[in-house]
């Protein structure tokens, strides 16, 4: 997906570039995929937990189905967006829950191999949104 074009014309991979960015500066994968979503979108999504390993989903992929769902809204369409989201990212990454994405690395080790589930989250939530959405004001 590298180098593919977003709704307004910026490389997708550029958005998650930053995401991943953020994570390797300390951001919890939640919260990095929200802070750059929210930036680009205008979204106001907020997350919880979900990045700090505490739960079974990924944290990344937590993220990007809450600024789907801020994006999308009362969209009918909502559900299956959120299917189709977790679905490409299954398939990319053999699962959604961090205990399985993590499992064999210790407390710390995680890092490098989830800055990749951050990159992922965006791609696959910018691959989901309707092409007719973009970032709100434009």
């Amino acid at each position: 997906m590298t180098g593919k074009k977003g709704p307004d014309g910026g490389a997708v991979s550029d958005l998650a570039g930053k995401a991943a960015l953020s994570f390797r500066q300390g951001l919890d994968c939640e919260a990095a995929v929200l802070t750059a979503l929210n930036d680009y979108l205008g979204t106001k999504a907020q997350g919880g937990p979900a990045g700090k390993g505490l739960y079974d989903a990924c944290g990344a992929l937590a993220g990007a189905k809450l600024v789907l769902a801020e994006a999308m809204g009362g969209d009918p369409g909502l559900p299956a967006a959120s299917r189709e989201l977790e679905k490409l990212f299954a398939i990319r990454h053999k699962g959604t829950a961090c205990r399985f994405l993590t499992s064999g690395m210790g407390l710390g080790d995680h890092r490098p191999r989830c800055g990749q589930y951050v990159r992922s989250a965006v791609e696959c939530l910018m691959a989901v949104l309707p092409q007719a959405f973009g970032p709100k004001g434009s």
